[in-house]
């Protein structure tokens, strides 16, 4: 019992050691920082443990009732990976002081801790069956069914170590650090899409620029252009008058064309 706890509190230390050591690098960490209160706390609640425990007396344990199982433990002390929150269960009579709901059932066959109603001690079980807040539960080893309520029902160990916040905080920064990698690039990527399609759209905008310019002058090297509404040059010429370059002149005068007619001698006018 005692020694479980001493047993923790040492990986506690170690792993104190450990975050004041990354401290030192990088003295302004926030999240350093808030792991070493959690575990001052927690190393503080661990001695308190140890402390209450060694004044504790042994329960008497009756040898006639030969058939029943063996408790687990008279203690137990677990540490989930929560932000700032420790859970910690006192079996002493099934006095919790923990938050219920430690262990979340999630389908039938799970195996859990479950409660003994002969002895009100834990023991592995397996779940059968759930229904309204309560649970079928047959024991490992003793093939006995009975009903526990969930609230009741804790983590069991063998199929679920406990975790501590150390060992979760390296895995997830390096998950943090692939998603923070993977949005950079995507960002990146879009806004080089975007560019070249500003690109294009530019291009385009200047081919179209030159086209349309090209098709109002129709500009050719030595010919000036000039409007045929320009203002004449002599006081006789009118606007609109001529073609371009000889307005202000008179109109031109209807040329009557002959045409010579073979075999005989007369013209015809045309």
């Amino acid at each position: 019992m005692s020694d479980d706890l001493q047993a923790n509190l040492d990986d506690y230390l170690v792993q104190l050691q450990q975050v004041e050591a990354a401290l030192v690098s990088e003295p302004n960490n926030e999240e350093l920082m808030k792991l070493k209160v959690d575990l001052e706390e927690v190393i503080n609640i661990t001695k308190e443990l140890i402390q209450s425990t060694l004044g504790l007396r042994e329960p008497h344990v009756d040898n006639s009732a030969s058939e029943e199982p063996k408790p687990v433990k008279d203690w137990k002390v677990i540490f989930f990976v929560l932000p700032h929150r420790i859970l910690i269960e006192k079996r002493a009579n099934f006095d919790m002081h923990a938050m219920s709901g430690i262990f979340v059932v999630k389908s039938v066959g799970d195996k859990c801790m479950a409660v003994w109603s002969k002895n009100n001690q834990l023991y592995e079980a397996v779940i059968d069956g759930i229904s309204e807040g309560k649970a079928a539960v047959t024991f490992v080893g003793y093939n006995v069914t009975e009903i526990n309520k969930l609230h009741l029902l804790r983590i069991c160990e063998n199929t679920q170590p406990k975790r501590y916040l150390w060992d979760s905080k390296p895995k997830g920064k390096s998950l943090w650090q692939v998603e923070k990698e993977r949005r950079r690039k995507k960002a990146q990527k879009k806004a080089q899409r975007q560019k070249q399609l500003e690109e294009e759209k530019e291009m385009e905008k200047m081919k179209w620029k030159d086209f349309s310019s090209k098709a109002v002058s129709k500009s050719y090297k030595g010919v000036k252009k000039e409007s045929i509404f320009a203002s004449p040059d002599t006081e006789s010429g009118r606007v609109g008058v001529g073609t371009c370059g000889i307005s202000g002149k008179p109109m031109t005068n209807f040329i009557s064309h002959e045409k010579l007619v073979t075999g005989k001698s007369s013209q015809l006018s045309l």
